[in-house]
């Protein structure tokens, strides 16, 4: 059995440059990790068409259309992390930016994961009287000469 702890899952902003597509080896330029991101989850819905005929009997018929990609993640309200402080600015000036959702470190042969130009379109700022301060934070799939795609590390 091959799993990966969630732990040991990687999270990374691409902090300049437009995104390309994923180089034959080694790691996509310019990543950087975010090691203040909490639980991190990749939502990947799609959507269907009607294609019901009378041909399908009692059912309807249905074929896929368009996917949703969604990370949402949390950090710890922290302005001298820079990573935090990269998220906060995209947010604020609504700056498109490279993702990759890894199943391990972006550089090492074999990695897995979601490669996709993103948006920040949730930025939940959370201040319980006994925790520390967090950001949930959701980034979107957005509009990219590149497409969403499926990366492995070379």
């Amino acid at each position: 059995m091959a799993f990966v702890l969630g732990l040991n899952h990687k999270l990374y902003y691409q902090s300049a440059g437009p995104r390309a597509a994923w180089p034959g080896t080694g790691a996509a330029p310019n990543l950087v990790l975010i090691n203040n991101a909490r639980d991190v989850t990749f939502s990947g819905d799609g959507a269907t068409a009607d294609v019901s005929t009378r041909g399908g009997g009692k059912f309807r018929q249905k074929v896929a259309t368009l996917n949703d990609a969604e990370v949402e993640f949390e950090m710890v309200y922290d302005t001298a992390d820079a990573a935090f402080t990269f998220v906060r600015a995209a947010w604020l000036a609504g700056t498109v930016f490279g993702v990759a959702i890894l199943d391990g470190v972006a550089a090492t042969v074999g990695t897995k994961g979601l490669w996709m130009d993103a948006v920040v379109s949730g930025f939940e700022w959370s201040q319980e009287l006994e925790e520390a301060g967090k950001v949930g934070i959701t980034v979107v799939n957005t509009y990219s000469a590149i497409p969403l795609g499926s990366v492995t590390v070379g």
